[in-house]
């Protein structure tokens, strides 16, 4: 047994020393394959041997070491870089068969530094993304001549292979948007322009890469922290040579803008519908060019329901607000999200936020503001006691600001008692529910609490309206536990004297 071990040791051990002296044997025969390229022209065939090096696996399928690899694709760069400056690849009067064979290889080149990125490795994806932009900045294929205009075929070859590469690590995104998008105007733009056609492209073809796409442009377009909100001159390039100024901000932002409506034509994930809606307000809306046409993908996001819904509705307010985005059904929809679901779920404190900014807008009338009034109040007699302290601060506060809607707790229990109620709580339309012309009476048996703090501030209600409005940050996110605790810690709680009964009981009654 244990010599089995040891004999196991042994041949690990002498494999790895094979594959050592494999790997150095390379790495010299690239080191003399570069060196033969200096002597001139009758070497040029070596091209040929580096890039069968530089690939990932021989033609038998055999996978190539990888830092052999590296070294190959390096050397390649510089080789090419070396001949370019040299003017080696640029098209003459003539047809040049060596020039045409040489710009051939370099095609190659760039074909073989993308295929790396299938590699899950953060620093060998990396190092061939920086490979291929570097071979931009003097691209002797570029229509108008190396050095004057912005290849913009190559740039798309290689983010096509980022945003399809399953295996792009989360680094590799993040130190490329880092490094390069969030630095360089040129890239920026460029990006934005190329996401749009990959993402079309990918959809039109219905590819199996579709999910991949989708979720490597998301998470890239999220990421991008420099926007287009100053001067282009203030802003570095990354191909300096190139002429004239195509970076306005105007034509950034439509770049942005139609990146941005190219990907989300997707069919999104929950996770992916919440982490978009977040960012969109802050990052994306201020810099579009027309953010009116996110409407549509708010009002999908809205079909997911939840907090998911709500984040919708948050943004088609904005559009509202600011942009003057025509949505009548928005407080439809909000006022269908005010559910017994909502009162007890975990993000009752942010839609209750929500739907006290919503509210406070000039486009909500009387009628409307008392169905939600009215529908709160409903809720209120079955929810728990921290959803009830914060719901009645938000319910007094609208009665204080909107006069009209005091006459829901001036009517007499007579007038709209619960056996004939006018207000229709199956109403989806909130300014049709009646509520205008019914009374807060759910408000009046709160009064009757078991808990003291519902019970207080519900008799609040019924007295005359001269306090200020309610900061609701102090009573929103109460439950059970911190309820209690307040009244653990009240003055003088701990010192009350608790009754019992001293003498021993002879029956049970």
């Amino acid at each position: 047994m244990a010599a089995g071990v040891k004999r196991k040791a042994a041949d690990a051990l002498t494999s790895r020393s094979d594959e050592s002296k494999s790997r150095t044997a390379q790495l010299k025969r690239i080191n003399t394959l570069v060196a033969g390229l200096e002597d001139g022209q009758t070497a040029l065939n070596n091209v040929t041997h580096l890039l069968d090096l530089a690939r990932d696996a021989d033609s038998e399928g055999n996978l190539i070491d990888p830092e052999v690899c590296q070294h190959a694709r390096v050397s390649l760069y510089k080789v090419f870089k070396r001949l370019v400056s040299l003017g080696r690849l640029d098209k003459g009067p003539e047809e040049d068969t060596v020039c045409a064979w040489l710009r051939q290889r370099y095609s190659e080149l760039q074909q073989v530094l993308m295929s790396g990125l299938k590699r899950a490795s953060s620093a060998h994806q990396l190092s061939c993304i920086a490979l291929c932009l570097r071979l931009l900045r003097d691209d002797p294929l570029a229509p108008m001549g190396r050095g004057t205009s912005f290849s913009v075929e190559p740039y798309r070859r290689l983010l096509t292979a980022i945003l399809r590469e399953k295996h792009l690590t989360a680094y590799t995104k993040q130190a490329f948007r880092q490094d390069y998008l969030d630095k360089f105007v040129d890239l920026r733009y460029h990006f934005h322009r190329m996401v749009a056609r990959i993402c079309d492209d990918v959809r039109e073809k219905q590819d199996t890469r579709a999910k991949t796409v989708r979720d490597n442009a998301l998470e890239l377009l999220a990421g991008i922290v420099v926007l287009p909100d100053k001067a282009v001159e203030d802003e570095r390039r990354w191909v300096t040579q190139a002429e004239g100024s195509e970076y306005t901000l105007a034509a950034q932002r439509k770049a942005l803008s139609t990146a941005w409506l190219a990907a989300l034509k997707f069919r999104l994930t929950t996770e992916q519908y919440r982490s978009i809606l977040a960012v969109l307000p802050k990052r994306v809306l201020p810099y579009m060019a027309m953010p009116q046409l996110l409407a549509d993908f708010y009002s999908d996001a809205y079909g997911a329901g939840g907090v998911t819904a709500l984040l919708a509705l948050n943004g088609l307010f904005l559009l509202m607000q600011k942009h003057r985005l025509d949505y009548p059904r928005f407080y439809q929809q909000l006022y269908a999200l005010l559910t017994e679901e909502t009162i007890h779920s975990r993000y009752r404190a942010r839609y209750m936020r929500a739907l006290a900014t919503f509210l406070d807008s000039e486009g909500a009338s009387a009628s409307m503001l008392a169905a939600f009034i009215k529908r709160l109040g409903r809720l209120c007699l079955t929810a728990p006691p921290g959803a009830i302290v914060g719901s009645l601060p938000l319910i007094y506060n609208l009665l204080k600001r909107h006069p009209s809607l005091m006459q829901l707790i001036q009517r007499t229990p007579t007038e709209a008692s619960p056996a004939n109620d006018p207000y229709n709580a199956d109403e989806i339309d909130p300014d049709a529910a009646g509520a205008l012309a019914s009374s807060l009476w759910e408000l009046a048996s709160l009064t009757a609490h078991y808990h003291p703090s519902v019970a207080t501030l519900a008799r609040l209600l019924s007295e005359p309206f001269t306090r200020q409005p309610y900061d609701l940050e102090d009573f929103l996110d109460h439950s059970y536990a911190t309820l209690t605790d307040n009244e653990l810690k009240a003055k003088g709680a701990m010192r009350k004297q608790v009754p019992v009964n001293t003498s021993a009981p002879t029956s049970l009654w």
